[in-house]
């Protein structure tokens, strides 16, 4: 019992990128079951989506994306974050039409638009540049 009570992490023998890992893990299976219990629970959706984007698992977020906007169809920060999925999964008509959306719908961080990784694989199209001058006519 006694070496149970001095027993601690931090001299546990992983590195933090493994331990980083094994924590999203544990963190995706906790929000996927989570979310087979209660479907519509749109903060899990939320958390779950953000895992998978950061993990890397953008098909799983697509669906999850999707599964957001149906709730929630005029939440311009899911249209946002769908148009981010796509952009990583290499689709950039449906990230442009994705981002006119949540423009339409009143997203208005430019800044984040501007420098959020997740765009650039759309960032030096000019239907990108095109969507944010009409957006920001004025700013």
């Amino acid at each position: 019992m006694d070496s149970l009570r001095r027993w601690n992490w931090k001299r546990c023998p992983i590195d933090r990128g493994t331990a980083s890992r094994l924590g999203a893990e544990f963190e995706v299976a906790l929000y996927e079951r989570t979310i087979e219990e209660h479907p519509d629970d749109l903060e899990s959706l939320v958390h779950l989506g953000d895992l998978y984007a950061r993990t890397g698992r953008h098909e799983n977020g697509l669906r999850i994306d999707l599964r957001l906007i149906a709730l929630c169809p005029e939440e311009s920060v899911f249209h946002y974050n769908l148009a981010c999925t796509y952009a990583l999964l290499g689709d950039t008509r449906s990230s442009l039409f994705a981002i006119e959306k949540a423009l339409l719908m009143g997203y208005d961080n430019r800044e984040h638009l501007l420098v959020d990784p997740d765009l650039d694989a759309i960032r030096g199209d000019p239907r990108f540049d095109d969507l944010l001058s009409a957006a920001f006519e004025g700013s």
